[in-house]
């Protein structure tokens, strides 16, 4: 397939702004960028003018757990499958073709990748944990205990590490503070001791891994840091001292979920407006100082985009980082590609649109560098591995 008459994000396209060029996709790749001059064999896309991004990727989500499967099927896999199956071709809607699932019901995550990888279902590139390593934390009775293999103390951090990977997970995810998302539990409250994280870190770097934590409060965030966690989701009550600690290492890096936090208007309870509403503008301070000292951040939204709350049809991760942290358009469209892809492992793979690259692209009718709206909703096209898989201009 050739494309022509497009804009390219320099910083994401080895510098060119794409004036004059054309593209050929061949093999599921960006095989070429040439001159809009030279004669072509086969009819070309016409862009429009539209701006040509790499596909965004998500990577804090989940396929379930969040959304119609928390209760009553989280007991029938089929089921939970099913949803995760189903839910997964939307993030497609809104061009994102790589996700990172950090916790999913019996597996399901891992399932769907592999039904995605086989072509039997639609959807992005799944990067799956399978279940969350976590201490005792959610009654027998809660809806989410499909999720968590259940550990406590460092043996059986070692033994559950060991069976998420036996079972096809491609990093580890633990839980080191306490959830907002269940009602009892305590954002600010550590819940993992040392030896229990340090081993999760330590089995997963034999596998030729990494570990993800869920920390919320400052302790198990520095925990996190200094024990050699990839990533440290969420960070919301991140200190300037832990951030400081967090600058000092090569291999740890931040991926805020400001999205989750979103409250419908007039239609959440008084609960949820007032726990996550203060952990947003909490999220929103401390995270400015991290942004402000050059801290590169993964971009996340633990959200889903069939949600009834609408983060990803309303680009709610996307705004956020502008109005609550402040950060420039730029650097945003560069967290939801570029740096994110380099977080997980990809940065030679996805991430930019150059060649060699996967060809995984987004369309958007606008200059998102100068106007960050123009990528709050669905683009107008998208692609997948060379092939179109979206056009949403079709869309009554």
């Amino acid at each position: 397939m050739i494309l022509k008459n497009f804009s390219l994000v320099p910083e994401l396209s080895g510098g060119l702004d794409g004036r004059g060029l054309a593209m050929e996709l061949k093999d599921g790749k960006i095989a070429a960028l040439f001159a809009d001059t030279e004669p072509v064999a086969e009819a070309a896309f016409d862009c429009g003018g539209r701006t040509l991004l790499p596909g965004f990727l998500d990577i804090h989500t989940h396929l379930n757990g969040l959304g119609r499967d928390r209760d009553a099927d989280v007991n029938v896999p089929m089921k939970v499958l099913v949803t995760a199956a189903e839910l997964a071709r939307h993030y497609l809607d809104y061009g994102f073709t790589t996700i990172r699932d950090c916790g999913s019901i019996v597996r399901a995550s891992i399932y769907a990748r592999e039904l995605v990888q086989q072509g039997i279902i639609e959807g992005p590139r799944i990067i799956a944990c399978g279940q969350t390593v976590c201490p005792t934390e959610v009654s027998v009775s809660g809806s989410m205990l499909g999720m968590d293999s259940i550990s406590d103390g460092p043996d059986e951090v070692r033994r559950h590490v060991r069976r998420e990977f036996a079972e096809g997970a491609d990093f580890i995810k633990i839980y080191a503070s306490g959830s907002a998302f269940n009602p009892k539990g305590k954002p600010l409250q550590p819940i993992m001791m040392e030896d229990e994280v340090r081993m999760a870190v330590q089995v997963s770097a034999m596998k030729g891994s990494y570990v993800a934590a869920h920390a919320h409060c400052d302790s198990a965030i520095r925990l996190c840091v200094d024990t050699g966690v990839r990533t440290i989701e969420h960070a919301t009550y991140l200190s300037e001292e832990t951030l400081n600690a967090l600058l000092k290492k090569d291999d740890c890096y931040l991926v805020p979920t400001l999205a989750a936090m979103y409250c419908n208007p007039g239609s959440d309870s008084p609960f949820w407006r007032e726990r996550l509403g203060a952990m947003l503008e909490a999220c929103g301070k401390n995270l400015r100082l991290a942004w402000d000292a050059g801290c590169k951040m993964g971009f996340g939204t633990d959200s889903i985009p069939a949600a009834d709350k609408g983060q990803y049809r309303e680009g709610i991760e996307f705004k956020y980082r502008k109005d609550y942290i402040g950060m420039s358009n730029l650097d945003i469209l560069r967290q939801a590609t570029q740096y994110s892809a380099e977080i997980v492992g990809l940065g030679d793979v996805i991430g930019q649109v150059r060649p060699g690259y996967e060809a995984d692209l987004v369309l958007v009718n606008g200059d998102p560098v100068a106007d960050l709206s123009v990528v709050y909703g669905k683009p107008d096209y998208v692609f997948q591995a060379g092939r179109l898989v979206r056009d949403n201009t079709k869309e009554a």
